[in-house]
């Protein structure tokens, strides 16, 4: 019985040992196939190599090409590092081959921007100083000149100032942003002398200004919306600019005194009956 226990234990450890010795290479006579693979991961594009792509095994980050060695013969996962402008490769499993190679690709896609930046530098110093400040698209926040608005969609936008004690507010300025690039402007508020008063009108709603509606004062020069604008002091006439499919506002007699500021915010409305009416014309 003692005899028969003592063989199978020696069968036992002999099929455990001698594979494993002869893979080891620590046995003699015949060895079997390397038993272990090596990976290697190449990135594409070149662009996303460059901007710092790396693929991920086992937590470890390898560069482009790098091939790692003495894998086990089984699945492994490949992940990938993000990187600014593309997007990560979704994870992989690769079977790693006994004896062999194995080779996967990780292709990194660019992100293509569809948002940009609006810059508007205010001019001159005393009127930024005074408080001069920019909005976009009638939005509540004000922006210091200079101060990046990032984020900003694809396309045309409205950059509007605000009113200044002393100064004439610039006109509103349309901006075509550009996906992925930076638009500036520039504006420049004007010092109203001592002698002048200053009027600014601002025409409603949004449809009839992107239609054109401007205002003058006197018959003379048509203004755009939100502009302002030195008047000697004394009694004076707005009246508004045409806009077909619009009544307009009727004239308005206003007196400006020298050193304030006179702001009026006036409505049209969409034209409706008779076309010969004279506040549509």
């Amino acid at each position: 019985m003692r005899s028969c226990l003592l063989k199978r234990f020696c069968l036992v450890v002999g099929c455990l040992l001698v594979p494993w010795m002869m893979v080891s290479g620590c046995g003699g006579g015949t060895t079997l196939p390397n038993y272990f693979g090596t990976l290697t991961v190449e990135i594409l594009p070149a662009g996303a190599v460059t901007a710092g792509a790396k693929w991920v095994l086992n937590g470890t980050e390898h560069a482009s090409g790098d091939v790692v060695e003495g894998l086990p013969p089984f699945p492994c996962t490949v992940s990938y590092k993000t990187v600014a402008g593309y997007q990560t490769p979704a994870e992989a499993t690769v079977w790693v081959s006994q004896g062999n190679a194995s080779r996967a690709t990780g292709v990194y896609t660019p992100i293509v921007p569809t948002t940009g930046t609006v810059t508007v530098n205010i001019t001159p110093a005393g009127a930024v100083t005074a408080g001069a400040k920019w909005t976009l698209d009638g939005g509540a926040t004000q922006h210091a000149s200079g101060t990046p608005l990032t984020d900003v969609a694809a396309g045309d936008h409205t950059v509007a100032f605000t009113a200044v004690e002393g100064y004439t507010t610039p006109a509103n300025q349309t901006v075509t942003v550009t996906a992925g690039a930076t638009s500036t402007v520039s504006a420049a508020y004007t010092l109203i002398p001592a002698t002048t008063g200053t009027v600014r009108v601002v025409c409603e709603p949004a449809g009839v200004r992107a239609a054109g509606a401007q205002w003058a004062i006197d018959g003379g020069t048509f203004h755009d919306s939100g502009a302002s604008v030195a008047v000697e002091p004394g009694s004076h006439e707005i009246s508004y600019k045409y806009v077909n499919g619009w009544y307009r506002p009727a004239n308005l007699t206003i007196d400006v005194v020298a050193g304030e500021t006179y702001e009026r915010t006036i409505t049209y409305s969409v034209a409706v009956g008779r076309s010969a009416d004279d506040r549509r014309r």
